[in-house]
């Protein structure tokens, strides 16, 4: 079931001010700022069904800003800090196990994150978590470390087939908009 958010201007003539694509979430509205305006918390479903399966797939978190008559995406509000080098390792390790399968005998069965499904997409869903939190360069650094060496034939074109995922995102899109103005 998709779901939309729509929000209108009450008096003459009644219109609609906005139209927030929700997809298959809720939305919450929450001043995160202090400004007594609420913004908008809710998740950016453009990667259901991109690396898993729904149940298996990641929505990161977004957060909207009213400005300008309409909400628009607040990175500022979705920073969180960085990872140290031991957390990125150590999350790195995590997803390596997440695609090694050890049956009851004790054989392993190894999976690529390029096959889809694999491993519920823990490598996709880690780089995402952190594109969304403002940092690619540790999402890429993530992708590095924890690719297989193994499946190092597939690995250019999983990488391509993720930042293509990412740049089709509308929710992205306005992030790497605002991130190039805010650089001139």
């Amino acid at each position: 079931m998709l779901f939309d958010l729509l929000y209108f201007e009450l008096g003459e003539p009644f219109r609609v001010v906005d139209r927030i694509p929700a997809y298959h979430g809720g939305i919450t509205f929450e001043d995160l700022d202090g400004d007594g305006i609420p913004e908008i918390r809710m998740n950016d479903w453009s990667f259901a069904y991109e690396f898993a399966s729904f149940g298996d797939c990641y929505a990161p978190e977004v957060l909207l800003r009213y400005k300008n008559d309409h909400y628009v995406i607040a990175p500022d509000l979705m920073t969180k800090p960085s990872l140290t080098e031991e957390e990125l390792v150590a999350k790195a390790t995590e997803v390596k196990k997440a695609y090694r399968d050890i049956a009851e005998d004790g054989s392993v069965t190894l999976s690529s994150p390029a096959t889809w499904g694999a491993a519920g997409g823990a490598l996709w869903n880690a780089m995402l978590e952190l594109v969304y939190t403002g940092h690619e360069d540790q999402a890429l650094r993530l992708f590095n470390l924890a690719w297989p060496e193994w499946a190092a034939h597939g690995k250019r074109h999983a990488l391509r087939n993720f930042t293509k995922a990412v740049r089709n995102s509308a929710y992205w899109q306005q992030m790497a908009e605002i991130e190039s103005t805010a650089g001139k």
